[in-house]
């Protein structure tokens, strides 16, 4: 008896092991997948490697990070895909900058809504009576 619950537990414990991996994927897929979408509309051109020799360049480089590249006295920014589209993202610091802030006001949109949900939820049928003090607001 005492053998079938540890079992049972190992089991369970396996299980949920698994379905938090997964979730944990998942969401870095979506976290991937919106970088790529802010690096394009920021600007930055995407190249695929379409050629062994493009693919094996790719595989060397940084994988999805942002890094600099200087070139002819200009400064570059590259994004490195190997995994999921084979390809290669390149920006100017422009496009870069654009990138940028768009983070920032993704940023600023997720806390905003944040505090739209917690101020939702705080105005709970219980909590209504605590509006009456202030009188009418039209």
């Amino acid at each position: 008896m005492k053998k079938r619950n540890v079992f049972s537990r190992a089991i369970v414990i396996a299980a949920t092991l698994g379905i938090v991996s997964a979730g944990c994927a998942a969401k870095k897929a979506q976290i991937d997948m919106n970088t790529e979408r802010m690096l394009h509309a920021a600007g930055f051109q995407v190249k695929y490697a379409d050629t062994p020799e493009k693919l094996e360049m790719l595989n060397k480089l940084a994988q999805r990070k942002i890094i600099p590249h200087p070139r002819d006295g200009k400064m570059y920014y590259l994004y490195a895909d190997s995994a999921s589209c084979r390809c290669l993202y390149m920006g100017t610091a422009e496009a870069y900058q654009r990138y940028i802030d768009y983070q920032v006001n993704q940023g600023i949109a997720a806390d905003n809504r944040k505090v739209a949900e917690a101020n939702a939820a705080a105005a709970t049928p219980l909590n209504m009576g605590v509006w009456g003090v202030w009188g009418p607001w039209w």
